[in-house]
């Protein structure tokens, strides 16, 4: 399955998402503008409200920087002996 459009995964992308629909735009408008389907925009919106401490700009842009995602956990965390053996 091919993807028109990347997956947003950098915080500058996320940033924008977050001001334009503060500043008020619409999903549709701001999914075009940024060549976004409003789908992928509607998630990041909705993942930094649900993080953000209320909806000021300034506490939605502060819960983006926590929504970065590191990957798959580490099966064996480095603190284990198993960790240092098979390194």
């Amino acid at each position: 399955m091919d993807r028109t459009h990347p997956i947003v995964s950098t915080i500058t992308e996320r940033a924008a998402v977050v001001t334009t629909r503060v500043l008020g735009l619409k999903f549709t408008e701001i999914s075009s503008l940024l060549s976004l389907s409003v789908s992928t925009y509607d998630t990041i919106y909705k993942r930094a409200e649900e993080r953000a401490v209320n909806s000021s700009l300034r506490s939605l842009l502060a819960a983006i920087d926590n929504a970065l995602r590191l990957g798959r956990p580490q099966r064996f965390p480095p603190s284990l002996e198993i960790s240092e053996r098979l390194l």
